[in-house]
């Protein structure tokens, strides 16, 4: 059975708290929904206060095409007005996923934290 463990963090960027869903474990069919439970609201309360959300991919052991629905749902789910979801993932197996998929033209794609940052303090 596939397990999936969601942390949920904080990113300070200046004066800002940017909420990150950091993924550990397996995300496919079984981890999807907890998630979805995990990812939906946080994109709601992001949209509200007028900040971006980050899905940190880095943990990741696998990713199906469920898990990946998910993300790419949440982050073109909200219309013109929500908040943009971004990835950060440097593991070549999630980004050839992302690539194949189209992913990397529909959502910003971070190889690590520290890009991440000096990209959302521009």
């Amino acid at each position: 059975m596939s397990s999936l463990l969601i942390q949920e963090e904080q990113l300070q960027v200046g004066d800002v708290d940017v909420p990150v869903l950091a993924l550990v474990g397996d995300l496919d069919v079984h981890t999807a929904p907890a998630l979805r439970k995990a990812l939906y609201p946080a994109v709601t309360q992001a949209t509200a206060k007028g900040t971006p959300v980050v899905v940190d991919l880095q943990g990741l052991r696998f990713m199906d095409s469920t898990g990946l629905g998910v993300i790419v749902g949440a982050g073109r789910g909200g219309g013109a007005d929500a908040a943009q979801v971004h990835l950060v993932s440097a593991q070549p197996r999630v980004l050839r996923l992302l690539q194949i998929t189209g992913v990397v033209e529909a959502l910003p794609v971070h190889p690590d934290r520290a890009s991440l940052h000096a990209h959302l303090k521009g």
